[in-house]
């Protein structure tokens, strides 16, 4: 993972912020009751912005491998399952570099805003907005490790 951490942190420092904030999963509208704990710094915009591109390609990703699946059931030859076992184990990789990229993400927002603690549940929200919620949402908005 170390030589993603550094395709990552290259990444990150390539956006171009004044882009719509991305939201590939949920909108994100603040929920009666949560308490705003601050606004996200422009860098952590920045990662939030190349984790979400992260989520997209792995998504089309998984596209590929499922249409390959289908395609390699029907004509079961020695190379369509090597191609297939070659394609699941890329997806797994990335599989694991959104994981590592969202733990990350928001084992620094909680260091930021919730001083480190585990059992605060946070989420990010429209306009930036870092939140303190009542109960986990959904995973990729927000984390409770």
């Amino acid at each position: 993972m170390q030589q993603f951490q550094i395709e990552l942190d290259r990444r990150i420092r390539g956006v171009t912020l004044g882009v719509e904030m991305p939201s590939p999963q949920t909108k994100m509208d603040r929920k009666k009751g949560e308490k705003t704990l601050g606004i996200l710094p422009r860098e952590m915009q920045k990662f939030w912005i190349v984790l979400a591109q992260l989520v997209v390609e792995y998504n089309k990703e998984q596209e590929v491998v499922v249409a390959i699946d289908d395609d390699a059931t029907k004509v079961s030859g020695a190379d369509e399952t090597s191609d297939l076992t070659a394609l699941i184990v890329l997806h797994n990789l990335a599989y694991r570099r959104v994981e590592y990229a969202s733990q990350r993400f928001w084992q620094i927002v909680r260091e930021e805003f919730a001083g480190g603690d585990p059992n605060v549940h946070i989420a990010l929200r429209e306009g930036w907005v870092v939140a303190l919620c009542h109960k986990q949402a959904d995973k990729f908005l927000a984390q409770n490790p």
